[in-house]
C-alpha cells in the first residue's frame, strides 16, 4: 500500500483564530459579568423594601472582582453590613425584605443580553484576523 500525505493549508491560521476567540470571548465574559453585577447591586440599591434609617445597609452594596474559578466565571455582589442577610431573609421575629434576590432575577436577561454581545465582539476579533 503506497503511502499517503495529505497536507491542510492554512491550519496555523484556523489555530490562532481559535486561540484569539477563546481569549477575547473569556475577556469579554468577564467584563460582562463585571458590568452585570454593577448593575445587580445598583438596583439593589436603589429598589429594596426596607427602612433605610442609617444608609447604611444600603451603602453596603456593591460587586466583588470578577473571578474565573475553572471554566466558570464568578460574580458577586456583597451586602457587608451583618445584619444584611437578617434583612433579605428574615428571622424568628421579622419579616424578610429581599432586595438582592430580586435584583439577581431582574437583570438575568441582561447578563444573557451583555454575555451574548460580548461573544458578538469576539466572533469580530476572529474576522478581522483572517
Amino acid at each position: 500500500m503506497p503511502d499517503v500525505e495529505v497536507k491542510v493549508e492554512g491550519f496555523s491560521d484556523l489555530l490562532r483564530n481559535i486561540k484569539a476567540f477563546g481569549s477575547a470571548a473569556e475577556a469579554g465574559a468577564v467584563a460582562a459579568m463585571a458590568t452585570v453585577t454593577g448593575e445587580i447591586a445598583e438596583y439593589a440599591q436603589a429598589n429594596h423594601s426596607f427602612q433605610n434609617r442609617t444608609g447604611n445597609l444600603e451603602a453596603s452594596i456593591h460587586p466583588l472582582p470578577v473571578e474565573k474559578e475553572g471554566e466558570q466565571i464568578v460574580g458577586a455582589v456583597k451586602a457587608g453590613m451583618e445584619y444584611a442577610a437578617h434583612v433579605e431573609f428574615g428571622t424568628s421575629r421579622s419579616a424578610p425584605y429581599p432586595y438582592l434576590v430580586p435584583a439577581v432575577e431582574a437583570n438575568k436577561q441582561n447578563l444573557l443580553d451583555t454575555t451574548a454581545a460580548a461573544l458578538k465582539r469576539a466572533e469580530h476579533v476572529v474576522e478581522v484576523r483572517k
